[in-house]
């Protein structure tokens, strides 16, 4: 394998923590959020050093897209960028589901017009879509800190990329004197 991929110091670690792990899994720091996990993790994807699974078991998950959780696990390739030889695992590795084959523009249209919306992973739309999806649901405040937007800019996705684009039902209330955003189940039923 060529030594072209430079890594970070908290790819690396990210990758040394998978490698130490019976099912491969990388587990998210706590201190590790939102947008900077998905900046970390994106490379780790495009250099095909972690590739994500549909989360099952005790799998840590790293993220959620709707009500479908996803894990990353660390690859051959992986392993590999850091030194460490997998001929023991790879057949454990190898029993867990692959990622799904990428979607064809074709078929990201067909779900589209299904009223699926398909957002990037790690990107903030989509973080701030799971920020809204939580029970608990969510802030202005919490998503102007998780994004770095303005509060106007915030409302102006509400409006135009929650409601209007993405179609789905979002609902406010006063909970002890705050504003609490979220996502309800049923987004048809507005």
């Amino acid at each position: 394998m060529e030594d072209s991929v430079k890594l970070t110091d908290t790819q690396r670690r990210l990758l040394a923590a998978a490698s130490q792990r019976d099912d491969r899994a990388l587990e998210r720091p706590s201190n590790l959020t939102g947008g900077a996990a998905g900046k970390v993790v994106a490379k780790l994807l495009t250099e095909g050093l972690v590739e994500e699974i549909q989360s099952r078991g005790s799998l840590p998950v790293w993220r959620r897209d709707g009500d479908v959780a996803h894990t990353l696990r660390i690859t051959k390739r992986g392993l590999q960028a850091i030194r460490v030889d997998d001929e023991a695992t790879a057949a454990a590795t190898d029993e867990l589901p692959k990622k799904p084959p990428a979607r064809s523009a074709k078929s990201r249209k067909s779900a589209q017009a299904s009223g699926h919306p398909i957002m990037r992973a790690g990107s903030k739309q989509a973080n701030v879509v799971a920020l809204l999806r939580r029970p608990q649901g969510t802030t202005i405040a919490a998503i102007m800190k998780e994004t770095g937007w303005q509060q106007h800019s915030v409302r102006g996705f509400f409006a135009g990329v929650v409601k209007k684009k993405l179609d789905l039902n979002l609902v406010s209330e006063k909970v002890d004197g705050q504003r609490i955003y979220r996502i309800a189940k049923s987004s048809a039923a507005r």
